[in-house]
Parts: C-alpha cells; sequence; structure tokens
C-alpha cells in the first residue's frame, strides 16, 4: 500500500466518521423539534381554552352588571 493510498484510505474513514456524527447530530435535533412541536401544539390548545374561559367569564361579567 502506497502513500497515496493510505491517505485515501483514512480520508475515506474520516468522512464515513463525520458522516456518522452529523447524522446523529441530525437525529438528536429532529427529536428536539418534535418534542418542541408537541410542547407548542399543547400550549396552543390551552392558549385557545383560556381565550374561550375569558369570553364566557366577560359575558357573564357583563350580565351581572345589566342586573345591578
Amino acid at each position: 500500500m502506497g502513500k497515496k493510498d493510505f491517505k485515501i484510505g483514512y480520508t475515506n474513514k474520516l468522512e464515513k466518521e463525520f458522516v456518522k456524527w452529523i447524522e446523529g447530530m441530525y437525529k438528536e435535533h429532529d427529536k428536539v423539534q418534535q418534542k418542541c412541536s408537541s410542547w407548542m401544539m399543547k400550549k396552543d390548545r390551552e392558549l385557545l381554552d383560556l381565550e374561550k374561559t375569558a369570553a364566557k367569564f366577560e359575558k357573564e361579567i357583563e350580565k351581572i352588571e345589566k342586573q345591578i
């Protein structure tokens, strides 16, 4: 095996390790993104529920004010 062959083999191995590392990073990134998306969807639902409750509360207060 000549010097040139050794460098090519080493470079290919290094490239494969780098690709594995990058793929691992993206997998972790995807997991985090999915978790954050799920969390945001949950918070959006909670916010909508809160807005509905606030609207009902305002209507009840307006009814009470009219009665007074």
